[in-house]
């Protein structure tokens, strides 16, 4: 892997644990991510509006982006319920391991075996996960017991990592769909469809956060 790909993985990491870090602070998750959403379409609102000039949208990255984007709503909606039920230092790393698994269980399925090497990882992930909510690594009520796993907060974990693997294999179908251009075209399709795809996650939570709050 190069440098460049190295340091862009590390800043989307600490991204990440950053805005997971932010919503467990203030009013709760889902306000933050609706919130958030909210914000960064009205902020990206003039470049998306300027550059519809010159994108094209295919069928099936039409389709792709209601898909996924549904899906995310599904992720930030499972996201905050399970910080809202559980400890952020248990939810996250369930929820950011278990798409590999589930990547991989697919792939398998379609018949593309992993090496031992991933194979490997992925049970060393998948362990870890296990061992994260426990007090003391022994079997008793602090330690293994279905209680400290069958509970809200890892249930949404898991919905949420299903949705990460569902909305990624998505988003890489409609990144192969993307009419032939230059790089400034390619960057402005891109844009679009990732500005269109978290529009409709924030409707979504919209419409979920006010049908809680009216029922």
């Amino acid at each position: 892997m190069s440098i460049e790909g190295i340091i862009f993985i590390f800043l989307s990491a600490v991204a990440n644990s950053t805005w997971n870090l932010l919503s467990k602070t203030g009013s709760g998750p889902m306000v933050f991510f609706r919130q958030a959403l909210r914000y960064s379409m009205l902020c990206y609102l003039p470049v998306f509006l300027v550059i519809q000039f010159f994108v094209v949208y295919s069928t099936t990255a039409l389709l792709c982006v209601v898909v996924s984007g549904l899906l995310i709503g599904v992720f930030f909606f499972s996201v905050s319920t399970a910080y809202q039920h559980g400890q952020i230092s248990v939810t996250y790393p369930v929820m950011r391991a278990f798409p590999i698994v589930i990547v991989a269980l697919v792939a398998m399925l379609l018949g593309s075996l992993p090496s031992w090497g991933s194979m490997l990882g992925m049970a060393i992930i998948v362990v870890g996960c296990f061992a994260l909510p426990l007090n003391r690594f022994a079997l008793g009520p602090d330690g293994f017991h279905p209680r400290n796993y069958l509970n809200r907060s890892c249930f949404w974990a898991l919905v949420a990592a299903f949705m990460v693997a569902g909305f990624s294999h998505i988003d890489r179908q409609a990144a192969l769909s993307f009419p032939a251009a230059t790089p400034l075209g390619m960057l402005m399709s891109r844009f679009s469809y990732v500005y269109i795809q978290h529009g409709i996650a924030w409707l979504f939570i919209e419409a979920v956060t006010r049908g809680i709050h009216v029922a």
